[in-house]
């Protein structure tokens, strides 16, 4: 079945895909606007608002494949870290090649997202 997704796609046969669980938007403002606006724990509220505002779906929670790894050893990104209550985030740019539904995998062209990462706990101690 992967191999079909690779095909349908139009990921490279040599890539690896990577199994992504969170919250993705289609744009870097977005994101960003998720981070400031939610604590990190619960997103559901700052996804709700950011959608109605924008008066369609930009933002989600899903189960959702990547062509490429969410590395936290990378030494630099293009984005400036972002912080909130919870702590200070990397936001990213990856590519989505498929999602999780209640019905099994759903693969599609490669799409461009924006995601971020927790690189630091505010609570002083506490390391990840």
């Amino acid at each position: 079945m992967a191999a079909l997704g690779f095909l349908y796609t139009g990921v490279a046969a040599d890539s690896k895909l990577y199994a992504i669980e969170g919250v993705f938007c289609n744009t870097l403002e977005h994101i960003v606007q998720v981070i400031r606006t939610s604590d990190g724990v619960d997103t559901s509220a700052a996804i709700k608002t950011i959608n109605a505002e924008a008066g369609k779906k930009v933002c989600g929670f899903a189960k959702f494949l990547s062509a490429e790894a969410v590395r936290k050893d990378m030494a630099t990104y293009p984005y400036q870290e972002v912080a909130n209550s919870f702590g200070s985030w990397q936001p990213l740019e990856i590519s989505i090649v498929g999602i999780v539904t209640p019905f099994g995998m759903r693969y599609f062209r490669p799409r461009r997202a924006y995601m971020a990462f927790l690189k630091e706990f505010a609570i002083p101690g506490i390391n990840i």
